[in-house]
């Protein structure tokens, strides 16, 4: 095989692992788009205190071990309390409805939009996460996500067209070899080797039923004609020199 070839072929297997992985990888950050760490994000936590609310939408979270059906929540100031509910409870009353949606280990139970200090009173631990935040966060990983997969699916096409091309030069380009051949020089010939390239043409285009093959030369019988030529060379070369010296 084409030096050539095995290049190509190389650069396409890799690049279209990478492009698989990038694509396993967005995949996975769409399935888990809803595992936001609610601690992280949440401004206020805590059973009981005072938080002072600036017109904005709080989604209220407990923890996945707190019953819906059981669970009461309060907010009071000055002009009175708030006008809190729960969010609608499954019908055994474990979880909020919307339980599928949530974070995983927490339930979203409720919601409140408020200005102002506030005294809240809850019967478990609450955490307040501005809900734009968490729109902030969905929306990061759900990009990520995207377009992971976009670049891995762009990679793996990538890959796929350098095999094509890869397996287009194993047909057609052949393998590399090395010819031996005469090289002529002020001494004489000498062998040497030289790398030449194969090209796998059909049988049926290059011969023809009507030409002869010329006659070749072994290398071995091309050898012994240079020896004997050098031979004589040399006692002519003698013979001149010692019809010099009788002259003389």
């Amino acid at each position: 095989m084409h030096v050539a070839t095995k290049i190509i072929l190389g650069l396409g297997v890799i690049i279209t692992l990478v492009g698989v992985l990038f694509t396993i990888s967005g995949g996975s950050t769409l399935d888990n788009i809803t595992d936001i760490d609610i601690e992280e994000v949440s401004v206020w936590n805590g059973t009981d205190g005072t938080y002072n609310f600036n017109d904005e939408e709080m989604l209220i979270f407990v923890r996945d071990n707190v019953r819906c059906d059981s669970f009461t929540f309060s907010m009071t100031n000055d002009s009175g309390e708030y006008p809190y509910e729960n969010d609608k409870c499954t019908d055994d009353g474990s979880m909020p409805a919307g339980h599928s949606n949530d974070p995983e280990g927490w339930y979203h139970i409720g919601s409140v939009n408020a200005t102002g200090e506030y005294v809240i009173d809850a019967s478990s631990a609450v955490y307040l996460a501005p809900s734009l935040s968490l729109f902030g966060e969905v929306l990061t990983e759900a990009a990520g996500g995207v377009l992971s997969a976009l670049a891995g699916l762009v990679l793996v096409c990538c890959g796929i067209l350098f095999l094509i091309l890869g397996g287009i030069f194993a047909l057609f380009l052949g393998t590399e070899d090395t010819t031996v051949g005469l090289v002529a020089g002020p001494g004489g010939f000498s062998t040497s080797s030289v790398p030449t390239t194969s090209v796998n043409i059909p049988l049926a285009a290059t011969t023809d039923v009507n030409s002869e093959t010329p006659p070749s030369i072994p290398i071995s019988e091309t050898l012994q004609q240079e020896s004997i030529v050098k031979e004589n060379t040399e006692s002519s070369f003698w013979e001149i020199d010692d019809s010099r010296d009788i002259t003389e």
